[in-house]
């Protein structure tokens, strides 16, 4: 009789081994299929914009359809698993990354479009000097919030105020464009 215990044991052990090893054997990881926020994004001259893949396995190839406008590089230590694209503008005018996941080899195709260099200035309300007089401030400028200058053969200037869309999101609307010397 212990004989008997002692080979079903042993052969309840051994069925356990089976199974577990068949188990693990046919487990695959799954990626999900490679996707993005947006297919369409802008980036300034010497400028740089980073893109998160919404989706896609971290392991990507990178080919820029006109590589004398931006450069494209992968940068890991984001908040995304999967890393980042840095987009480095070089020169102004519109091209295609292609992102392939080397694991699901998907593609997508990016429109980029590298634009003018720009500064945005933001306007504050005058403090009172030390006098105790504060300087005038035009009211055709009581709304404008912002100020972008262009670094292009035309100087453009943009004025610009945010317009509350619900108690929590805003749209940036251009109230006046003009020209700076």
């Amino acid at each position: 009789m212990r004989e008997s215990v002692l080979k079903n044991s042993c052969l309840l052990t051994v069925a356990i081994l089976f199974v577990s090893l068949g188990l693990t054997s046919c487990e695959k990881t799954e990626h999900e299929s490679l996707s993005f926020y947006y297919d369409y994004r802008e980036v300034p001259v010497n400028g740089t914009v980073l893109i998160g893949p919404k989706t896609g396995s971290g392991n990507y190839t990178l080919e820029v359809e006109n590589p004398l406008l931006f450069s494209a590089e992968m940068q890991a230590g984001w908040s995304s698993a999967a890393g980042m694209i840095a987009i480095q503008g070089r020169l102004k005018g519109e091209t295609r990354l292609t992102v392939t996941d080397n694991l699901t080899k998907e593609s997508q195709k990016l429109k980029i479009k590298v634009t003018d260099n720009y500064e945005v200035m933001r306007i504050s309300k005058a403090n009172q000097t030390d006098n105790g007089e504060i300087p005038p401030f035009p009211a055709s400028l009581n709304t404008i919030e912002w100020i972008s200058l262009v670094n292009n053969t035309e100087r453009d200037l943009y004025l610009v105020n945010r317009e509350r869309t619900s108690s929590t999101d805003y749209v940036l609307k251009v109230r006046g464009k003009g020209t700076y010397t």
